[in-house]
């Protein structure tokens, strides 16, 4: 069937210049359009498919929607609880030379707690060493290096037993490892350590068996 037999059947006014100017395709509601060259005439039919495009686009934007729903729910599902806090108690500050006092140090024994487990630290401060007519201040280059041995004990009962090793520059922890909370009162720790440095390595500082009486809030 040609396009004047299409005008015919359907009893609409074929244009008076005679041809058609164009058939236009619209990709998105599939639609044939019938444009006169010129003059004036009735013809326009458009054959549409929009409300099957649109119930396709509705359904897509509520799987959208879902979708974010379900990421919001798990993001708030996977949220992390919040870390317990960490709690102190230590003895006094104790100062520390080498022989010859070409190094020194400030040191005291603590005990930490998140209110379930336990462990021993070894606080570090004002490491320094001797050169020429001045201290100088422990660094990156030249740190103090420590041996740290640790024994902890509740009630004459044993939580923890171990060694650690570690540098800090003027300040700073070596912590020892962690033991499970055995309540709440007073906690023997008995330390021992050793210092190498800093810069000077031939005289070490040696601390022998110091203890600490100290009350933890650890556990119930």
């Amino acid at each position: 069937m040609g396009i004047l037999d299409l005008f015919h059947r359907r009893g609409e006014n074929v244009p008076s210049t005679g041809l058609i100017r164009a058939v236009i395709l619209h990709a998105a509601g599939r639609s044939w359009e019938f444009m006169p060259l010129s003059g004036t005439s009735k013809v326009r039919s458009i054959m549409t498919h929009r409300p099957v495009i649109k119930a396709h686009l509705t359904a897509v934007a509520m799987g959208a929607a879902l979708t974010v729903g379900s990421i919001g729910s798990a993001a708030a599902v996977q949220a992390p609880a919040a870390k317990a806090a960490v709690s102190s108690s230590c003895g006094n500050w104790k100062d520390h030379y080498s022989q010859g006092r070409w190094t020194y140090s400030e040191t005291r024994l603590c005990l930490k707690t998140d209110g379930q487990s336990v462990w021993p630290v070894l606080q570090v401060q004002n490491c320094q060493y001797y050169w020429g007519s001045a201290w100088y201040n422990a660094n990156n280059r030249y740190p103090c290096t420590f041996d740290f041995h640790y024994d902890v004990k509740r009630n004459g009962n044993a939580v923890i037993k171990g060694a650690a090793s570690g540098s800090t520059a003027t300040s700073g922890e070596i912590p020892g490892t962690t033991g499970r909370c055995q309540g709440t009162g007073a906690y023997k720790l008995t330390a021992r350590y050793e210092q190498h440095g800093p810069y000077w390595t031939d005289w070490p500082i040696t601390v022998p068996d110091r203890t600490e009486q100290l009350n933890v809030p650890c556990g119930s």
